[in-house]
């Protein structure tokens, strides 16, 4: 299993190279991880950002703001 930081990294690099929203569905068959981690690794990120929500989430939608 991977790390947590991984995950991040993971998540991270694949949403940045998207210039849309995707599913939460989509990114957790993609990064091979359950909806609810997705979720999880979304709010960890969101909360280390200084500036705000790097993330964008709602109704199962994700993107990616900066």
């Amino acid at each position: 299993m991977s790390s947590k930081k991984d995950r991040e990294q993971k998540l991270l690099l694949f949403l940045s190279k998207k210039q849309s929203y995707m599913t939460s569905e989509e990114l957790s068959s993609q990064l091979e991880i359950s909806r609810k981690t997705v979720y999880r690794i979304i709010k960890d990120i969101n909360e280390a950002f200084p500036k705000g929500d790097l993330i964008l989430s709602e109704k199962g939608r994700v993107k990616i703001l900066y």
